[in-house]
């Protein structure tokens, strides 16, 4: 690429990145970025919470069972009797007791809470506009709640400035002091009633604890709500059928039809055993109604009560449930990345049609991207930006071919396909997150390869001929694994590294290796005829052999180096075994050698003898190889039965018979002139003259690489 279209890419990216940040700063994209994360809790669907949250309402029909709002105390503190009769592990009030009525009930409510010890109380947070300034002030509870040092919490609901609940408030500071909200409260209650000690509530950077509860904040003080579903997703029971100790209760609101006939078989339901039990309005007229990211979500449009939003809460915490946001700096970092990753596509790409089509692609690409991590890891990443970001590097790129026009960026696009294999230049364009630094742990088939006394064979060579010997053999031996869809990771000199199975995932990709490497050595012996017919050439090059290692196994695949450099590679104990394997060949006379492991997954498809089971180099676990010989059935009948004799051969030489031993390998000799049978009498021989130990099993410990 010349330096003036670099200096584009690089600073048109730079132009866009800015445009982009400051377009998302802006209300509407701010306001497109909330809907699109209601739009993923959509997709994703409903949650079904557990059986440990429920609901009490104060409902329109318990204002028609109980008269006139607000009820008296004395029907909160029955409220708590009956729950605590039932069994209830938690009461949390979602109402505020914060003006004191008639003593006597006020006094009642109290005690009763006093008495059970697992209530929970409601606090608020004023904040009033005076002048310029925001003034703040604490509402507590009644003074018969506070002088009890009874629980309480705030219930202030977070609202977006489209006016939904996504948020929730955690604490509220006032005069240095940090008072917590309702959620926090019960969370605290729980582990001290399990734990019988004070839990540590932990408020550092971007990291909110209570106890063993550790989530991730959202903002200052507030961490995002991962709603389980609509409103009414919990469990609701009316409070006045909860209060009815003898008439005939019926459970029939919402999704609920459960009939009893005294209160002790409604208590012995277990309805509320072991429970927490959130206590709030769900009324209409009381005003604590909310739009959340499932209002939309159904048939019609439901307002979630604010005491609905508070057990979301607690259900997400409780469960290990919360939605973390994805590291900003690393978002930029990858914006940035991607920018000029998306504008060097768009100057290797000459038609203005492919370009849209592409742009709606890594768009579509983005948003399931964006979506998946949402619906499955509970990781939240911006939207916005990533789609402004294509289409302003298309618009910008249009003009730009306009008027430069697209000879240089094919020179481009034909040099990048040049290095890289099609299969990774394919993922990069559909997954561009794949150009950070890192890799995967997955199961794959790595190929090593290298030619034999390759040192003295460019000895007898000009340096002329050599680049042309290689450039020629190379050629040859990588078309054949690129049309097998392996990936070629680097050449060393003479020799191939690649692998199977990645960046393109498929499962038979022993197989693919194992009929790679059967075919290059038939290539290799055509070119050997090849070069026979060419009289410059050395007889060395005329008996030109390679050796192949092959392992299948786990690895880590990716790109690997730094920031500015990196190589799409394989790192692991199963890399290294391979490269060992091709070396080991040399101790057999043989040049395509696989591991057990390759074999197993590959077994159906090919021939094999087995070779021996070797220590190597670095490893001290044993490992059982096979020379790989051709595709399954394709075998001549003369070497099966050389084959035959030298795997009696093996079987004598493990049981210590050394002379029956060698007696099978001289046979297998006569069959055909076979190294590894040479091989195993010579080590026969010495094993005759210095005998093995008697814990020795059969294990050949290779000492080069």
């Amino acid at each position: 690429m010349k330096k003036i279209k670099f200096r584009f890419i690089l600073f048109f990216s730079i132009f866009v990145f800015f445009i982009t940040i400051i377009l998302s700063l802006t209300s509407i994209y701010k306001n497109l970025e909330l809907k699109w994360i209601d739009t993923n809790f959509s997709l994703r669907g409903k949650k079904e919470p557990s059986d440990e949250i429920v609901i009490v309402e104060i409902s329109d029909q318990s204002f028609k069972e109980l008269g006139r709002y607000p009820f008296p105390r004395s029907y909160y503190a029955k409220l708590i009797e009956n729950l605590n009769k039932a069994g209830a592990k938690l009461i949390i009030f979602d109402i505020e007791f914060c003006e004191p009525t008639l003593p006597e009930e006020d006094e009642q409510l109290a005690e009763t809470a006093a008495l059970y010890g697992n209530v929970i109380f409601a606090g608020k947070l004023i904040e009033q506009k005076i002048g310029g300034s925001i003034h703040k002030s604490i509402l507590k509870p009644i003074p018969d709640i506070n002088k009890r040092n009874l629980d309480w919490g705030l219930v202030r609901i977070s609202q977006d400035p489209d006016h939904f609940a996504r948020q929730y408030s955690l604490f509220a500071n006032f005069q240095d002091i940090e008072y917590y909200s309702l959620g926090i409260k019960a969370l605290q209650s729980l582990i001290r009633a399990k734990t019988k000690t004070e839990p540590r509530i932990l408020n550092r950077g971007a990291k909110f604890g209570v106890g063993h509860y550790i989530f991730p904040k959202y903002s200052a003080n507030t961490t995002f709500i991962n709603y389980y579903g609509p409103a009414y997703t919990f469990p609701v029971y009316s409070m006045d059928t909860v209060l009815d100790d003898e008439k005939f209760t019926t459970f029939s609101e919402h999704e609920f039809d459960f009939e009893f006939n005294t209160f002790d078989e409604y208590l012995n339901h277990k309805t509320f055993q072991d429970k927490i039990v959130f206590v709030g309005a769900t009324a209409e007229e009381l005003h604590d109604l909310f739009p959340t990211p499932f209002y939309s979500y159904g048939k019609e449009r439901k307002l979630m009560p604010g005491v609905e939003i508070h057990a979301n809460f607690l259900e997400m915490v409780l469960h290990n449930n919360s939605i973390s946001t994805f590291s900003f700096l690393y978002f930029l970092i990858g914006l940035l990345v991607f920018i000029f990753l998306i504008n060097f596509i768009f100057q290797f790409i000459k038609k203005p049609f492919i370009n849209i089509i592409s742009s709606f692609v890594l768009i579509g690409v983005y948003l399931y991207f964006v979506y998946y991590f949402f619906s499955a890891k509970n990781i939240l990443i911006n939207v916005t930006e990533f789609p402004t970001a294509i289409l302003i590097s298309f618009l910008g790129n249009l003009v730009h071919q306009y008027y430069i026009g697209s000879k240089e960026k094919r020179f481009i696009k034909n040099a990048f396909q040049h290095y890289l294999s099609p299969t990774v230049i394919k993922q990069l364009t559909e997954n561009p997150d794949m150009l950070k630094l890192g890799g995967e742990k997955k199961v794959l088939t790595a190929f090593f390869s290298d030619i034999a006394n390759f040192s003295t064979i460019s000895e007898k060579l000009t340096p002329e001929e050599l680049v042309n010997l290689l450039n020629e053999y190379l050629t040859d031996m990588t078309d054949i694994i690129l049309e097998h869809e392996g990936t070629v990771d680097k050449f060393e000199g003479d020799a191939i590294i690649a692998f199977f199975g990645a960046p393109v995932s498929f499962e038979d990709h022993a197989r693919r290796a194992c009929l790679v490497s059967i075919e290059m050595q038939k290539r290799l012996a055509e070119l050997r005829e090849k070069w026979s017919n060419e009289k410059h050439w050395p007889k060395l090059v005329h008996n030109m052999k390679m050796r192949i290692g092959l392992n299948t196994g786990q690895m880590v695949v990716g790109n690997m180096g730094s920031k500015t450099r990196m190589d799409y590679t394989m790192m692991g104990d199963s890399v290294n075994l391979a490269a060992r394997l091709e070396g080991a060949n040399k101790q057999y006379g043989t040049y395509s050698m696989i591991s057990e492991f390759t074999y197993e997954a590959a077994k159906n498809f090919i021939e094999v003898r087995e070779l021996d089971m070797i220590r190597v180099v670095g490893r001290l676990e044993p490992v059982k190889v096979y020379q790989l010989l051709c595709r399954k059935g394709e075998l001549p009948e003369d070497e099966g039965k050389l084959y035959k004799l030298f795997a009696q051969g093996i079987n004598l030489y493990r049981k210590q018979q050394w002379d029956n031993a060698i007696l099978k390998f001289e046979n297998a000799l006569k069959v055909n002139d076979d190294e590894p049978s040479k091989r195993y009498i010579e080590r026969c021989k010495q094993f005759k003259l210095n005998p093995p130990p008697k814990d020795w099993d059969g294990v050949f410990t290779l000492t080069t690489k």
